[in-house]
């Protein structure tokens, strides 16, 4: 008896220890995977902001004051259709932000939408390539890109950017902070744990999955 007792005591012990383990890691990856996703801005030299049209207004007002005092001489919104079925003259979130944009001061001519095609996979990805596409068809000479973004948005911008874009034409990052949840809490509101757990699966997703040009 006294045998199993303690066979079942050591048992205890190690799933005792395993939770903890968990628990340890589950704590590590809370309080880090908001600064992992969020990157820091990253600036480089560069003679054209690209604005990602989905972003809220608070960071659209933060991409027209960008412009204006950045430097650049063109900027390039990005962006698709909501939806598969918006039928032939889609509203692209690309449109959206050009007309946003003129809104706070920013000339039309100086602004030049690159939509992408509707896609449920790699989106971000495929709008990148819809930016590098027009650019080039419009004859754009590429110092550099900034792309501006939102919070835990930034990990995946940044890679699918740099991806596309290749080596060739260095790409820097504008990460607006999150104004929709605390990025240091973000698992105590339904709107942290439902951007955090998105962008980090759709980071996974493009890490793996993306494409390289």
């Amino acid at each position: 008896m006294k045998s199993r007792s303690r066979i079942r005591w050591l048992t205890n012990w190690k799933l005792w220890c395993f939770l903890a383990a968990g628990l340890i890691v589950f704590a590590t990856f809370a309080l880090n995977i908001n600064r992992f996703l969020a990157v820091p801005t990253q600036r480089v030299e560069a003679n054209v902001l690209v604005v990602e049209g989905w972003i809220w207004d608070y960071a659209m007002e933060s991409a027209a004051e960008e412009f204006k005092h950045g430097g650049y001489t063109l900027l390039a919104t990005s962006g698709m259709p909501n939806s598969p079925q918006s039928g032939q003259h889609q509203i692209t979130t690309a449109d959206a932000a050009v007309a946003r944009l003129q809104q706070l001061g920013i000339p039309l001519s100086q602004i030049i939408a690159c939509p992408a095609s509707y896609t449920a996979w790699n989106r971000t990805a495929s709008s990148a390539r819809a930016v590098r596409d027009k650019l080039l068809h419009e004859g754009v000479p590429l110092k550099g890109i900034n792309v501006i973004t939102v919070g835990t948005h930034a990990r995946k911008t940044i890679l699918a950017y740099r991806r596309i874009m290749g080596s060739k034409v260095e790409v820097g990052i504008i990460t607006v902070p999150s104004q929709n949840f605390d990025s240091e809490r973000w698992w105590t509101s339904r709107v942290g744990i439902y951007a955090t757990s998105k962008n980090t699966i759709g980071w996974l997703r493009e890490y793996i999955f993306g494409p390289r040009s």
